[in-house]
């Protein structure tokens, strides 16, 4: 049933009505059913409207949800989700102008407005949070006012666009300046970017305000034979000192660039720090594996979580972790294993690149669990 045979807009009260829509697929309306969403959704009402990628492979035609969107003056919340490449919308008369929202989040969305698109069909002068996830970066950050965003409090960034020249290199040295120059305060931030290139001083600015932070390089750990940029120790004591504050952290680390010990040393140091998530690459090599009844990737994390939970309960033993979760190889709760002809032997002996072990704080005890498998969660023990 739709909002619209619920809700009357010329009934009193309306105006106090507020309509918040959840869990909408993205179709693909023509006509003659092209004004579906607003015969379906009373725009005056609506605050809040999530979309989930569609059914279909594309869509390909947006003026029917870009013109409920027009309409919806009240709307401060809009997440919009496609998927691949994505298409974008196609605004056709000056008076054609985005309502003034607080959270906006896009995935799979082909940002190809210019600036002048985007300063006569959008604002941005409320916006709180920012998501930009498989979008192409670059082209954004090109053609969007920097001042327009200085209130930001959330900015989670994963760029992608692979069907365009490479300029996430460019896109990079413009996220820190807008969040070094620009931005007042973030409380989260969340990026996928070229790590070498990333200023960590532009995270200065916000030492009182922020409390989770992600960094994460674009080479990932899908691939043994290509290395993940890491931060060295001595940065991660950097942030530590710089960023008091942070109580959650997901970072890289790729031992064939920065020595494990030190670097997990320095993470410790964080003061508030209770949630932690490190990116690692598998320690078995694939060319050369002897099956020895010994769970190569599963020991190497546990050596991690000892490591780590020792580190504070010395530092600081009223402090303990809440979570530590040690990501190998890449893992995702949906995704495609390794392809090459040995990783496909060894997968069909149940031996994977791609693993998630957990330790969860269970009263005075961590519980360690391989998380891999959700259905299974098996637990590897207990650390003290």
């Amino acid at each position: 049933m739709w909002p619209s045979t619920l809700l009357d807009p010329k009934k009193r009260g309306a105006q106090k009505t507020r309509l918040y829509v959840s869990e909408l697929p993205l179709c693909d309306y023509e006509a003659p059913i092209e004004d579906a969403y607003q015969r379906a959704i009373p725009s005056s009402m609506l605050v809040s409207l999530k979309l989930v990628h569609p059914s279909t492979l594309l869509v390909t035609n947006l003026k029917p949800l870009k013109n409920l969107l027009l309409k919806s003056s009240r709307l401060e919340t809009l997440q919009y989700e496609d998927r691949g490449q994505g298409t974008q919308f196609v605004f056709q008369s000056p008076d054609e102008r985005m309502p003034a929202l607080i959270d906006l989040s896009l995935t799979s969305y082909d940002w190809q407005h210019s600036a002048e698109d985007v300063k006569q069909h959008w604002d941005f002068s409320r916006l709180r949070t920012l998501g930009l996830i498989s979008v192409p970066i670059f082209n954004f950050l090109s053609t969007v006012s920097f001042q327009d965003l200085r209130g930001l409090r959330e900015l989670r960034v994963d760029d992608w666009s692979s069907h365009m020249p490479d300029r996430r290199l460019e896109a990079t040295q413009m996220l820190s300046q807008l969040i070094g120059n620009h931005i007042y305060a973030l409380d989260t931030l969340e990026i996928t970017c070229h790590m070498k290139y990333f200023d960590l001083q532009s995270l200065r600015g916000h030492a009182k305000s922020l409390q989770r932070l992600k960094l994460r390089d674009h080479v990932g750990f899908r691939d043994e034979d290509r290395t993940c940029p890491t931060l060295q120790a001595s940065d991660i004591c950097a942030l530590a000192q710089t960023l008091p504050f942070l109580h959650s952290l997901e970072i890289d680390l790729d031992v064939a660039n920065c020595p494990s010990d030190p670097f997990l040393e320095a993470v410790s140091q964080f003061s508030r720090l209770q949630t932690l998530t490190l990116h690692v690459q598998t320690v078995i090599c694939p060319m050369d594996y002897n099956p020895e009844g010994v769970d190569l990737d599963a020991k190497e994390a546990m050596r991690v979580f000892l490591n780590l939970t020792r580190s504070r309960a010395k530092r600081d033993p009223t402090r303990p972790w809440k979570q530590i979760i040690i990501n190998v190889g890449g893992w995702q709760p949906v995704m495609v294993r390794r392809l090459g002809p040995t990783w496909r032997m060894l997968n069909e002996q149940g031996i994977t690149a791609e693993r998630k072990f957990v330790a969860l704080r269970n009263g005075n005890r961590y519980e360690v669990v391989d998380a891999s498998t959700p259905e299974s969660h098996v637990c590897l023990g207990g650390l003290v």
